[in-house]
């Protein structure tokens, strides 16, 4: 916010000058984070490389800016640089996955090549057509295809849709669902470090830690949990037990 106060269009600014003489390319990853206010600050930059003929690179994915971290506009990704930096090219040829078996990468290419069509159904009433155009550009090239290494390996993906009976908590039934499927994968040689479980907040992994210590000590299992939380020094038993008897 500070340099863009200081920033006049009219001028080029004392600090990008300085910058600006230092460093000749620049490389800006994860641009669909990227807002308003930080582009603002970033294209004179670009634009003075830009005019000595030097080359820069900005990568990024507009799927990903569901959340909009950081007030992260997809719009720049899709058309703003193009349209305020008029030597900006775009390449959206279609990738290749180099971390997924096959069938996981099909999955996702029927998945998400099925969205915008399936979104504007359902949404209709709620979003408006630019935003909805938005969404079709973004997915316009989903598809990815399957790297060599792992076109042997097939992979799975397997849904589930849970059925929530009348007085049923839903993060109770996903919780019993989970064990049991972790279970499960166990006896079928799996390992617990192969296994993780995503979720939207750290409430949820806090709850889903909880529930794993409680099932492993009423239940004798191997199953042993993991997370950001649990690896805190607070949180050790060890050490609760040195500052309870420090106390």
């Amino acid at each position: 916010e500070f340099i863009t106060q200081i920033i006049d269009d009219t001028c080029s600014p004392f600090i990008y000058e300085k910058v600006g003489s230092k460093y000749q390319h620049f490389l800006i990853d994860e641009f669909q984070d990227t807002s308003q206010l930080q582009w603002k600050n970033f294209k004179p930059l670009l634009e003075e490389s830009l005019s000595y003929g030097n080359e820069n690179l900005i990568v990024g994915d507009a799927k990903q800016s569901i959340y909009g971290w950081r007030g992260g506009d997809p719009s720049l990704l899709m058309s703003g640089v193009q349209q305020d930096v008029s030597m900006a090219q775009v390449d959206a040829s279609k990738s290749v996955n180099y971390r997924s078996a096959k069938n996981v990468v099909d999955f996702n290419n029927r998945l998400f090549s099925t969205l915008p069509s399936l979104m504007s159904e359902l949404m209709s009433d709620v979003i408006t057509e630019p935003e909805m155009n938005m969404i079709h550009s973004a997915y316009d090239a989903v598809e990815q295809e399957v790297a060599p290494k792992n076109a042997s390996t097939k992979g799975l993906v397997q849904l589930e849709f849970l059925s929530i009976e009348k007085g049923e908590k839903w993060n109770e039934v996903s919780l019993e669902r989970m064990i049991n499927e972790i279970e499960s994968l166990l006896t079928k040689w799996h390992k617990l470090n192969d296994m993780a479980i995503l979720v939207r907040s750290n409430w949820e992994a806090t709850q889903i830690v909880n529930f794993v210590l409680d099932y492993r000590r009423e239940n004798e299992t191997n199953v042993e949990v993991i997370s950001a939380e649990g690896m805190l020094l607070s949180n050790s038993s060890v050490v609760q037990l040195l500052l309870s008897a420090f106390k």
